[in-house]
């Protein structure tokens, strides 16, 4: 075959369809769909969201502590003059922190947005009519509604195995006092000793891929592409400290990866 023939031939298939195939354009935070609707992405995943004030440090967990303090007063009468005496209790409890978003995602659903609030709850009083005894019981270090200090995120298996649990919170950030802030940006944030993740480490504005550092896809859910996110893999564990932040609110799309789509 001469040279010009094949030279003919490249330019035929230089424009041909095929050549104008590109990849899909990422956008920040989120693209249009490209045609996954009918894909089902294999993992089944938990997502959960804590926040609170404390932190078991044997275990790294976000704690939810409370101080309740009892108050009896007692009225005597003697010779016509009355006497109240008031006894105070108090004792402070420790409790691993409830879940304030707690949701599980398989393959077949369209990415769930999270949005969860941060800040403490208020304080809390009771007695009865008649009764002598108020308790009321408040949060400890922080008076209600103030932003809490840690964020817990956690992503546990479906119920099924951790096999191509792969999830992601999409777009995950937090509203502080100074605005928007990716957690994707705050990995300086993060209490290392309580991070954990199912396969390989954690990825940063990418799918978690697979075991090694730097190997995740971007961020993909049911067709929709992210710029920024966190990729992990069930059971994955992730809490960050944003003491002095004054963030209220944490919001995400949350998903099974494409990357697992068959």
């Amino acid at each position: 075959m001469n040279k010009s023939l094949l030279l003919s031939i490249f330019a035929v298939l230089s424009n041909s369809a095929f050549a104008q195939v590109s990849a899909p354009t990422v956008a920040a935070p989120i693209s249009t769909s490209f045609g996954l609707t009918q894909r089902v992405n294999k993992g089944s995943v938990e997502f959960q969201v804590m926040s609170d004030n404390a932190i078991n440090s044997a275990n790294n967990t976000v704690m939810h502590l409370t101080t309740t303090t009892t108050a009896v007063s007692t009225t005597t009468s003697t010779k016509g003059v009355s006497k109240t005496t008031t006894k105070t209790t108090s004792s402070t409890k420790s409790a691993a922190a409830t879940p304030l978003f707690d949701q599980k995602e398989t393959g077949l659903s369209l990415a769930t947005t999270a949005v969860v609030n941060l800040t403490s709850a208020p304080s809390s009083s009771s007695s009865t009519a008649g009764s002598t005894t108020t308790t009321t019981t408040t949060n400890v270090n922080q008076p209600g509604g103030t932003p809490n200090r840690y964020l817990q995120l956690r992503v546990l298996d479906g119920g099924d195995g951790n096999a191509f649990d792969h999830a992601d919170w999409a777009g995950a950030k937090v509203t502080c006092s100074d605005g928007d802030h990716y957690l994707s940006d705050l990995t300086s944030k993060l209490v290392t000793p309580a991070t954990r993740n199912g396969w390989g480490p954690f990825e940063t504005d990418s799918s978690n891929g697979e075991y090694l550092a730097g190997d995740g896809h971007p961020i993909s859910l049911r067709g929709t592409f992210y710029q920024k996110g966190l990729g992990v893999h069930a059971t994955s564990v992730l809490v960050f400290d944003l003491n002095n932040m004054g963030c209220t609110t944490f919001t995400s799309d949350i998903g099974v990866d494409d990357e697992v789509a068959g």
